[in-house]
Protein backbone atom coordinates (compact mmCIF):
# COMPACT_ATOMS: atom_id res chain seq x y z
CA UNK A 1 0.00 0.00 0.00
CA UNK A 2 1.16 3.52 -0.73
CA UNK A 3 2.63 4.96 2.52
CA UNK A 4 0.73 8.23 2.09
CA UNK A 5 -2.56 6.38 1.84
CA UNK A 6 -1.60 4.19 4.80
CA UNK A 7 -0.78 7.28 6.89
CA UNK A 8 -4.07 8.93 5.99
CA UNK A 9 -6.10 5.80 6.75
CA UNK A 10 -4.36 5.33 10.08
CA UNK A 11 -4.96 8.94 11.08
CA UNK A 12 -8.61 8.62 10.04
CA UNK A 13 -8.97 5.47 12.15
CA UNK A 14 -7.41 7.19 15.14
CA UNK A 15 -9.69 10.21 14.65
CA UNK A 16 -12.70 7.88 14.63
CA UNK A 17 -11.70 6.43 17.99
CA UNK A 18 -10.82 9.85 19.35
CA UNK A 19 -14.29 11.15 18.48
CA UNK A 20 -15.70 8.82 21.16
CA UNK A 21 -13.26 9.83 23.90
CA UNK A 22 -14.73 12.06 26.56
CA UNK A 23 -12.80 13.96 29.26
CA UNK A 24 -13.66 11.28 31.83
CA UNK A 25 -11.88 8.68 29.64
CA UNK A 26 -8.53 10.50 29.64
CA UNK A 27 -7.29 8.88 32.85
CA UNK A 28 -8.30 5.38 31.73
CA UNK A 29 -5.61 2.72 31.41
CA UNK A 30 -4.35 1.44 28.05
CA UNK A 31 -2.80 -1.90 27.07
CA UNK A 32 0.55 -0.16 27.81
CA UNK A 33 0.24 -0.18 31.59
CA UNK A 34 2.45 2.89 32.04
CA UNK A 35 0.23 5.05 29.80
CA UNK A 36 -3.22 6.53 30.28
CA UNK A 37 -5.54 7.27 27.39
CA UNK A 38 -4.39 10.91 27.57
CA UNK A 39 -0.72 9.82 27.32
CA UNK A 40 -1.48 7.73 24.24
CA UNK A 41 -3.41 10.56 22.58
CA UNK A 42 -0.55 12.95 23.32
CA UNK A 43 1.89 10.43 21.82
CA UNK A 44 0.01 10.37 18.50
CA UNK A 45 -0.57 14.13 18.35
CA UNK A 46 3.00 14.89 19.44
CA UNK A 47 4.46 12.45 16.93
CA UNK A 48 2.62 14.17 14.12
CA UNK A 49 3.72 17.57 15.42
CA UNK A 50 7.38 16.54 15.41
CA UNK A 51 7.48 15.55 11.74
CA UNK A 52 8.19 19.14 10.73
CA UNK A 53 10.86 19.53 13.40
CA UNK A 54 12.74 16.52 11.97
CA UNK A 55 12.84 17.90 8.43
CA UNK A 56 15.98 19.24 6.74
CA UNK A 57 14.59 22.74 7.14
CA UNK A 58 12.80 22.35 10.47
CA UNK A 59 9.44 24.00 10.83
CA UNK A 60 7.37 24.47 13.93
CA UNK A 61 4.04 22.68 14.09
CA UNK A 62 0.89 24.73 13.66
CA UNK A 63 -0.64 26.09 16.86
CA UNK A 64 -2.39 23.35 18.79
CA UNK A 65 -6.14 23.78 19.26
CA UNK A 66 -7.48 23.13 22.76
CA UNK A 67 -9.90 20.42 21.64
CA UNK A 68 -8.05 17.08 21.35
CA UNK A 69 -9.89 16.01 18.20
CA UNK A 70 -9.03 19.32 16.54
CA UNK A 71 -5.43 19.08 17.80
CA UNK A 72 -5.10 15.63 16.25
CA UNK A 73 -6.65 16.73 12.96
CA UNK A 74 -4.34 19.77 12.75
CA UNK A 75 -1.17 17.82 13.57
CA UNK A 76 -2.06 14.84 11.34
CA UNK A 77 -2.83 17.12 8.40
CA UNK A 78 0.47 19.00 8.81
CA UNK A 79 2.45 15.73 9.01
CA UNK A 80 0.65 14.35 5.99
CA UNK A 81 1.43 17.48 3.98
CA UNK A 82 5.13 17.16 4.84
CA UNK A 83 5.18 13.48 3.89
CA UNK A 84 3.29 14.29 0.68
CA UNK A 85 5.79 17.01 -0.20
CA UNK A 86 8.69 14.59 0.21
CA UNK A 87 6.80 11.98 -1.77
CA UNK A 88 6.20 14.36 -4.70
CA UNK A 89 9.73 15.72 -4.63
CA UNK A 90 11.39 12.32 -4.73
CA UNK A 91 9.02 10.97 -7.33
CA UNK A 92 9.34 14.06 -9.55
CA UNK A 93 13.12 14.15 -9.29
CA UNK A 94 13.52 10.38 -9.55
CA UNK A 95 15.56 10.34 -6.35
CA UNK A 96 16.26 7.11 -4.53
CA UNK A 97 13.89 4.59 -5.87
CA UNK A 98 11.88 3.60 -8.84
CA UNK A 99 8.54 3.39 -7.07
CA UNK A 100 6.61 6.00 -5.14
CA UNK A 101 6.86 3.85 -1.99
CA UNK A 102 10.66 3.74 -2.23
CA UNK A 103 10.82 7.44 -2.99
CA UNK A 104 8.83 8.38 0.10
CA UNK A 105 10.96 6.29 2.40
CA UNK A 106 14.28 7.86 1.49
CA UNK A 107 15.79 10.39 3.85
CA UNK A 108 16.07 13.89 2.43
CA UNK A 109 19.09 14.49 4.61
CA UNK A 110 20.59 13.64 7.96
CA UNK A 111 17.92 15.48 9.98
CA UNK A 112 14.89 13.74 8.49
CA UNK A 113 15.01 10.00 9.00
CA UNK A 114 12.05 9.40 6.68
CA UNK A 115 13.35 5.95 5.88
CA UNK A 116 12.84 5.06 9.55
CA UNK A 117 9.88 7.31 10.39
CA UNK A 118 7.60 7.12 7.36
CA UNK A 119 6.89 3.39 7.45
CA UNK A 120 6.24 3.49 11.20
CA UNK A 121 3.67 6.28 11.36
CA UNK A 122 0.73 4.37 9.95
CA UNK A 123 1.17 1.15 11.99
CA UNK A 124 1.84 3.19 15.13
CA UNK A 125 -1.35 5.23 14.70
CA UNK A 126 -3.38 2.14 13.90
CA UNK A 127 -2.01 0.28 16.91
CA UNK A 128 -2.85 3.25 19.09
CA UNK A 129 -6.44 3.18 17.84
CA UNK A 130 -7.18 -0.03 19.70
Amino acid sequence: MDPLLAHQRAQDAFAGVLANVSPDHLGAPTPCTEWTAKDLIEHVIGGNEYVGKWADNPIEPPPRPDNIADAHRTAATAAHEIFAGLHKRYWREGIYGETSDEALMVASGPRFPARRIGPKFAPNSLANSW
